[in-house]
């Protein structure tokens, strides 16, 4: 005879990851295997509170909220390009991973991308 035996787990955590195994015994013997079951965190969520509007010479500061159970990167992007290789005098990345333009300018309007990975 033979047997198919699932384990669902209903909701994953992480201190689910591990070594499982399978240990079925019957009366010609028994026989075991075993799998390593992997848990992958999910990507980063990102939420945009709001845009900006600013008049030129003014100061706008870009936020970008994180959500993610581990540590991942954040860079700010316009027009596909990494914004530091911009003008470093008046843009920079804040500690908190805002975006601060200093005393904008008309030609910064426009998209500005905050892409995160983990």
């Amino acid at each position: 005879e033979s047997a198919s035996v699932h384990w669902d787990f209903k909701k994953v955590t992480l201190s689910d990851e591990g070594l499982y195994e399978c240990i079925a015994v019957s009366s010609a013997g028994t026989g075991q295997a075993q799998t390593f079951f992997d848990v992958s965190e999910p990507p980063p969520i990102i939420q945009v509170p709001t845009n900006v509007t600013v008049a030129p010479g003014e100061r706008a500061v870009l936020v970008c909220l994180v959500i993610s159970a581990v540590d991942y990167n954040l860079t700010w992007q316009r027009n596909g390009r990494d914004i530091r290789l911009a003008d470093s005098a008046r843009i920079r990345t804040l500690a908190n991973l805002s975006l601060e333009l200093r005393s904008v300018k008309t030609g910064d309007a426009g998209e500005y991308r905050c892409m995160v990975s983990n």
